[in-house]
């Protein structure tokens, strides 16, 4: 993950372009599993741990307001309900059975407190939503280098108990994922694409000084299928209210 504000905005604008050319050309990609867990909660059984943070409510306003624009095209997608947005800090363990998991998360939840103890705060801002064949989801830009020096420090603090993480990907973005396609495209595809392509968001600042832990389907984050154990304030700060 970059730490260049520049170079971060620019990879952002090349998986836009990249995502609309997609949708054009092959329309979107639905997701079966998220399609069946809908219909029949708790068929999802990729359990999973993660530390996470949740949207200050400015953000919430945003995606709210750019969900209503897509879903009065395409009401018959997943969009995700306040409750369950999240930006993925460090995604510990994905795709396991759930003692395995619940043993883990009751590992690091005694830790956690160390864990965040000296733990940097992160800005982000510059939002943007981003999208592909799969999901749409409000991007960030760092501010600086603090996103990637706090996931850095978490990862380093686990390693440091023991835990070495295992994620299905290396930590790359910063984004709350507000939709993602259950069914094919009901709208024409340019039109859809050029939806997409015209909105913007209100320029926003996201102080990140405080995580979560959840355990569970944390796949999509469905409150309802995750447990949750927070907030822990970065840096030992302790939270208002």
């Amino acid at each position: 993950m970059t730490s260049d504000p520049a170079a971060f905005l620019a990879r952002l604008h090349d998986y836009r372009r990249a995502g609309a050319q997609a949708l054009r050309d092959s329309g979107a990609d639905p997701d079966p599993i998220l399609a069946e867990e809908v219909r029949a909660p708790g068929a999802d059984q990729r359990y999973g741990v993660n530390l996470i943070a949740c949207p200050p409510l400015p953000v919430v306003e945003a995606i709210a307001a750019i969900q209503a624009r897509l879903s009065a095209l395409e009401p018959g997608q997943y969009y995700y309900p306040a409750s369950d947005l999240h930006l993925t800090l460090v995604e510990v363990c994905s795709s396991q059975g759930r003692d395995a998991v619940e043993q883990l998360a009751a590992a690091i939840s005694q830790i956690v407190p160390d864990l965040v103890a000296e733990a940097p705060q992160a800005v982000l801002a510059r939002p943007l939503l981003g999208y592909d064949r799969r999901a749409c989801a409000l991007n960030f830009v760092p501010a600086d280098h603090g996103l990637q020096t706090l996931r850095a420090h978490l990862v380093a603090q686990l390693a440091g108990e023991g835990i070495a993480i295992a994620p299905r990907y290396p930590a790359q973005s910063a984004h709350v994922t507000l939709m993602r396609y259950l069914r094919p495209l009901t709208a024409d595809r340019a039109g859809w694409v050029s939806v997409l392509e015209s909105i913007s968001a209100p320029a926003l600042e996201w102080r990140i000084d405080s995580l979560w832990l959840t355990w569970g389907a944390t796949w999509y984050g469905r409150t309802g299928r995750v447990q949750m154990r927070g907030p822990y304030a970065l840096g030992g700060t302790p939270l208002s209210g």
